[in-house]
């Protein structure tokens, strides 16, 4: 790739009377070619080359994913090149960051827990898991696990 110099050149002037000079700045385009590739690595470099800007990436756990009735679970989620996390739960559980562990507020249905995070680059990462009860049983006749 070729590209020319630029530089600036100020000549004085002499008007044909004496009494009046001037400065005259003009743009002189030089014939010199430039066989130098010159480029600002964001993310840096290796073997001259720009490194892409690094993928980012969502980790998100709730542990257990069965609970019996009225109990809690933990959610954890952590993150590398994101900006900002949303962590939501169906039952009403809210949190934000890009790295945290929460205990979850009693679990009485089915719960789904969503994490939504922006990365560096724009892209949004979602992911998700169902908590389920732990079935129970009631034997009417009896009044067993009712």
């Amino acid at each position: 790739m070729e590209s020319a110099q630029l530089n600036v050149v100020a000549v004085q002037a002499t008007h044909a009377s004496p009494e009046q000079t001037w400065l005259v700045e003009q743009l002189v385009t030089l014939p010199q070619c430039v066989n130098q590739k010159v480029q600002t690595c964001t993310y840096g470099c290796s073997v001259g080359q720009c490194l892409p800007q690094p993928t980012p990436n969502l980790t998100f756990t709730v542990t257990p994913l069965l609970v019996a009735k009225n109990g809690t679970l933990q959610v954890t989620w952590s993150t590398a090149n994101v900006t900002s996390c949303n962590i939501t739960g169906t039952n009403g559980d809210s949190w934000t960051g890009t790295n945290g562990t929460q205990t979850s507020a009693h679990i009485t249905s089915q719960t789904i827990y969503t994490a939504r995070c922006i990365a560096n680059d724009g892209s949004i990462l979602t992911k998700s898991a169902t908590v389920n009860l732990i079935p129970t049983f009631c034997e009417p006749a009896t009044g067993v696990g009712c």
